[in-house]
């Protein structure tokens, strides 16, 4: 007999009210957007956790209908929306903080990398810079895309992007610790870090912070 492990509930509780709060505010967005029901239907799911679903044995669910939403269930939820005067502008201009994104596993490869070449971020109060290592390898790189003025967005663009973490760690390392940019908003601004990472980039950062510490 298997000795299963379950989550507290405390944990499954926080879950669910984190993706319910995502969810939320996506919807918002997309309302904000000029999306319908109808096309919001096409992006979403409902905000679940993993005990209500099955994913493996010979019950498992072989689609994905129970969370699937109507138009009229996104409609009922748009409608629930507590209207809020929350300015993200505003927070994003104030908030001292950097955002190191490290992207997925084929950033070199794909014709437009993740996140960096999104319009949307080359307007409003934040700060793009894509970092990079020089050709030989003794200097880092850095290439602004906006400035404006808030929050840092820092695009890590470790090469090898396809290669296994070992190969990864050493240079990724080396782009970050040789910016110059980096070092003032932290050392002299008092900027605090957050790893962000995309895909293949979520183990990159785990495995730096470990072999950092």
């Amino acid at each position: 007999m298997k000795n299963e492990q379950k989550k507290p509930a405390t944990t499954r509780n926080q879950s669910k009210n984190w993706q319910n709060r995502f969810f939320d505010n996506f919807l918002f967005e997309m309302k904000k957007a000029g999306m319908k029901p109808d096309e919001i239907c096409n992006f979403v799911w409902k905000p679940f956790t993993n005990n209500e679903l099955k994913i493996t044995g010979s019950e498992r669910d072989l689609d994905f209908s129970k969370v699937q939403l109507s138009p009229g269930e996104i409609k009922s939820r748009l409608e629930g929306l507590v209207s809020s005067d929350f300015n993200s502008e505003e927070f994003f201009k104030n908030q001292k903080l950097v955002i190191v994104i490290l992207p997925g596993f084929t950033h070199h490869t794909l014709k437009y990398p993740a996140f960096i070449a999104q319009k949307e971020l080359l307007k409003g109060p934040l700060d793009v810079v894509e970092l990079s290592l020089s050709k030989d390898g003794n200097s880092t790189v850095e290439k602004f895309r906006h400035k404006g003025g808030g929050v840092k967005l820092v695009y890590a663009a470790y090469p090898r992007s396809n290669a296994s973490a070992g190969i990864i760690l050493e240079p990724l390392f080396n782009i970050l610790e040789q910016s110059k940019s980096l070092k003032h908003w932290v050392l002299e601004e008092g900027y605090k870090i957050i790893f962000l990472g995309y895909s293949y980039g979520a183990p990159l950062g785990l495995e730096l912070l470990a072999a950092m510490n």
